[in-house]
């Protein structure tokens, strides 16, 4: 959900409500797959979208402009559905061994006129090869040497780790919730907005 996150600017949202289907869930364990689909308004200038989370097997329907050689989003893609056309990123979504793959558009022809937009995430240099992997470590030891603050501070992390756990409560609940990122909680189903605290023992209360 990252990429959506930070492109979409999701943490602007004031609220946001959560579709689950979720197949076996129970109160003790998590459910074998899930569909969640999240619906965000406008944010700014930007118009309302929605982002649909799969797992446990689960796939967007395959996209009619796919060619039937070309597999679609893999065990850890994502597929952007736009005006003009979609596009894919992620392991498997350009046909290669798991990681990350792509981006690529769909159709195909879509990338003869399209310009990059203007770079404004700092990127983590990669002198030697072996960094490359882990450049989000190197990144994490020079900001805590004073450096630059990491992509993946609490400031970034904190409402995209929020949006994923409202959809955690949202399949507890097994009903769609409105949550209120400004007041925190969910107003509209009391069940669920239960489930967003708990009751702490006498002397350890947060």
């Amino acid at each position: 959900m990252d990429g959506a996150f930070w492109a979409l600017r999701l943490a602007e949202a004031d609220t946001f409500t959560v579709e689950p289907d979720a197949e076996g869930a129970t109160p003790e364990t998590w459910p074998k797959a899930t569909t969640l689909r999240y619906r965000f308004p406008p944010r700014g200038d930007m118009p309302p979208v929605t982002l649909t989370w799969y797992d446990g097997g689960r796939r967007p329907p395959r996209p009619e402009e796919f060619p039937p050689t070309r597999p679609t989003v893999g065990s850890n893609g994502t597929l952007f559905v736009g005006e003009k056309g979609k596009l894919t990123f992620g392991g498997l979504t350009a046909g290669t061994n798991p990681g990350q793959a792509g981006p690529r558009f769909v159709p195909e022809s879509l990338g003869d006129t399209y310009q990059r937009p203007k770079q404004t995430i700092p990127r983590v240099p990669a002198k030697e090869k072996w960094v490359e992997s882990s450049r989000h470590i190197q990144e994490w030891i020079r900001a805590c040497k004073g450096g630059r603050p990491a992509c993946a501070r609490f400031e970034v992390t904190g409402p995209l780790a929020e949006i994923v756990l409202v959809g955690n409560v949202a399949v507890a609940a097994g009903k769609p919730i409105t949550y209120d990122v400004r007041a925190g909680n969910v107003a509209d189903v009391p069940e669920a907005d239960a489930l967003l605290r708990r009751t702490y023992r006498k002397g350890w209360s947060l």
